[in-house]
């Protein structure tokens, strides 16, 4: 199992926004960002991401 401080400092450091855009082309919608979700095949955005500002 990861450990608390482990994961604090994952969260410290990587924006989970810059690494999902890694994976997905991602497009704002309000405060948040969407994209086609990466496991089924959609025509419109399923997968969201929420940043912590």
């Amino acid at each position: 199992m990861i450990g608390q401080d482990t994961l604090l400092r994952v969260r410290e450091t990587a924006r989970i926004d810059e690494v999902a855009a890694g994976y997905l082309a991602l497009r704002r919608s309000g405060k948040d960002l969407v994209a086609l979700c990466p496991f089924r095949d959609e025509r419109r955005p399923a997968f969201g991401v929420g940043p912590a500002l």
